[in-house]
């Protein structure tokens, strides 16, 4: 036995701004090795001059700056993240609160932001966390994580001016790569992430929004959002079924209620306080309980996955454009790069 992973510096991304606003950029991942996770440090100067601002948007956070974040496999998508969602589901993963340097006041002042997150791909919280790491399909193509920084003024991302001049520069990314190169033993399943939203235009008792899949699901986290960033007053209460069984319910649960309900499961810090900008905003939905696969969803199990939300819209002053973005974590099965089927099927439920 001996220590199989190492951790790589890919190098870092430095945008220029604003002409790298709202286009991907890149670094190169190494090839034909399994992956573990990536880590993600990004950090930002912000000044705010001429007046204070008038609130702290996003909680604050460097990750809302950056509208998506994650991995391409020649070209195509492998993890797809809207930033902010992106720290959550990593405090959710982390065994303590993940530290971070964030705006935390309005005055008049000059800050450097900087938080550091990991997007793992084999799971902290499984009981054998190489059963779900990453390879690509053609180790001659390219493998690649980036970042998308949000266009406009980066700083209306933490901040609501109001008054003042907000100005974002030296803005950095440096990513590291945790990958073992000397196991041979395939993985069950190969983890990926996208997200899906649902527009909030009006009030809605019963708001469905299905979960379109046919892959396993490890992990879904939702998000509340607008215009003026997170608020915690779109969802009201949650029920989350299938045509056989019921996840959460029958009956909805207040939201409140659930997003409490996940600091008896998770390290980090999942649940803010309240119900203005950035409070209160996210849930986290860990199904594969002990750490086991056979507890993951299968879709061919929980059929017609759906999540019946009473939502409205935002009475955060500014907060239009209501949505709920919904982050899943998925496994697959891959012939050419997971162990076979029927090893595979023994260990999540029929």
């Amino acid at each position: 036995m001996a220590l199989k992973t190492q951790k790589t510096p890919l190098g870092a991304i430095v945008p220029v701004l604003p002409g790298d606003q709202g286009r991907r950029l890149y670094l190169d991942m190494e090839n034909a090795v399994q992956t573990h996770r990536l880590h993600f440090t990004v950090e930002a100067d912000v000044q705010i001059s001429v007046a204070a601002a008038t609130a702290i948007r996003n909680r604050g956070s460097v990750f809302a700056m950056i509208e998506e974040m994650g991995v391409e496999e020649a070209g195509g998508e492998r993890v797809v993240l809207d930033g902010r969602l992106a720290e959550v589901i990593a405090q959710a993963f982390a065994p303590s609160t993940i530290s971070s340097t964030r705006i935390t006041s309005t005055a008049v002042a000059t800050t450097t932001i900087r938080e550091s997150i990991a997007i793992h791909i084999a799971s902290p919280l499984s009981a054998n966390p190489a059963e779900t790491t990453f390879r690509e399909r053609n180790v001659k193509r390219r493998l690649q994580a980036f970042v998308k920084f949000r266009t406009g003024n980066l700083g209306d991302n933490v901040l609501q001016a109001g008054g003042a001049t907000l100005t974002v520069t030296n803005v950095r990314v440096r990513v590291r790569q945790v990958y073992d190169d000397r196991s041979t033993m395939r993985p069950f399943y190969i983890p990926t992430y996208r997200q899906q939203v649902a527009q909030v235009a009006s009030a809605n008792t019963d708001l469905k929004e299905e979960i379109k899949t046919e892959k396993f699901i490890r992990l879904i986290a939702i998000q509340q959002d607008s215009d003026v960033g997170e608020v915690g007053d779109i969802v009201k209460a949650v029920e989350f079924r299938g045509d056989r069984r019921h996840i959460i319910g029958p009956g909805k649960i207040a939201w409140d209620d659930l997003a409490r309900d996940q600091e008896a499961e998770f390290g980090g810090a999942v649940y803010s306080t309240g119900t203005g900008l950035g409070q209160n905003a996210y849930l986290v939905l860990h199904f594969q309980k002990g750490g086991r696969l056979s507890n993951i969803i299968n879709p061919n199990d929980d059929t017609n996955l759906r999540f019946v939300l009473d939502v409205a819209p935002s009475g955060v002053a500014g907060a239009t454009n209501g949505k709920v973005r919904i982050g899943i974590v998925e496994l697959e099965q891959d012939p050419n790069l997971t162990r076979p089927v029927e090893e595979a099927r023994a260990e999540v439920p029929a």
